[in-house]
């Protein structure tokens, strides 16, 4: 008798395989790999949209830091001309001090 219940229990396992509609699960695997192949294909845009982001952050690092490099130059040039003109100044100042009635 458990021999018989086994034999029925195949039997329906195997009804059930048969009676599965594998069409419907060959769409929903297609479906499946069509949504594989848009995450992909969204992947690979992503990426490279990060790549030109990355790209344009170092070009406008480069600038900026190219830019800070310009300014420091003339920053210093400019504290040099304010520190020879102090000097000057002083000088001239010291002179006058020095000798009141002079025209120069």
């Amino acid at each position: 008798m458990v021999c018989c219940t086994q034999d029925l229990q195949c039997i329906k396992k195997i009804e059930e395989v048969a009676s599965l509609d594998v069409g419907a699960f060959e769409q929903r695997m297609e479906l499946i790999n069509d949504k594989i192949d848009n995450q992909e294909k969204l992947l690979t845009s992503i990426e490279g949209n990060i790549r030109d982001t990355k790209q344009q952050v170092y070009d406008i690092e480069k600038r900026v830091n190219n830019k800070v490099v310009y300014f420091e130059t003339k920053m210093d040039k400019f504290e040099n001309k304010v520190e020879k003109t102090k000097e000057d100044f002083q000088d001239q100042l010291q002179k006058a001090l020095n000798n009141p009635l002079s025209d120069g």
